[in-house]
């Protein structure tokens, strides 16, 4: 997650008070959804894309 955070910081997308909370939003994201589930959701947003 530090990419994560770095990206955030780097781009300034959001504040900086408000990086652990997209981190933390992100990570359990992440931990939520198993891998299968994962696969079949990025490559759908990446097809969009």
């Amino acid at each position: 997650m530090q990419n994560f955070r770095d990206y955030l910081e780097t781009k300034r997308i959001v504040t900086k008070k408000r990086v652990p909370y997209y981190v933390a939003w992100v990570s359990q994201f992440f931990n939520y959804f198993d891998k299968n589930q994962m696969m079949k959701f990025l490559l759908k947003k990446l097809k969009s894309f």
